[in-house]
């Protein structure tokens, strides 16, 4: 009889991965339309492993803005264009990530308009996990002018 140990898990690192996968899964069937049972069928997960990590699409899509958020404000990215002598070369930078990465960056405002189309700009306004994503990212940026871009975009 072979005795097989629990499959250790990183919980954070494997919630972080279904974050990153579903974002297309969302952008492309609308946040209103998807349901948690699509979400999970485009991640090839079962629904109870969804709702272990997200207990509604609300929790989902409030995760979800925060890691592209914390993606998109990474220090590295920061550094990497404060870093820039000048105006002209960090907004040529800007436009290179954009155009690296356009279907992430068109995913995310597609997401975001959905998400919007369905909400009043008071109910905007006041959802917590916007108010705090915004108000991190205007701290964070310092200066970065993609990012300062962004905020004026969604936030």
């Amino acid at each position: 009889m072979v005795l097989r140990m629990p499959k250790i898990v990183d919980h954070d690192q494997y919630r972080k991965e279904l974050l990153s996968q579903c974002l297309s899964a969302i952008a492309e069937k609308g946040y209103t339309a998807i349901t948690m049972r699509q979400i999970a069928q485009e991640l090839e997960v079962s629904t109870g492993t969804l709702y272990h990590y997200f207990p509604s699409k609300e929790s989902l899509f409030e995760q979800l803005v925060e890691h592209i958020t914390d993606q998109d404000t990474s220090e590295a990215v920061l550094t990497e264009l404060s870093n820039l002598p000048t105006l002209s070369e960090r907004v040529s930078a800007i436009f290179h990530l954009v155009a690296n990465d356009e279907q992430y960056f068109i995913y995310q405002t597609l997401m975001l308009i959905d998400f919007g189309r369905q909400r009043s700009r008071d109910q905007i306004n006041q959802h917590q996990t916007l108010q705090r994503v915004g108000n991190a990212t205007r701290k964070q940026s310092c200066g970065s002018w993609a990012l300062k871009i962004r905020c004026s975009l969604c936030c």
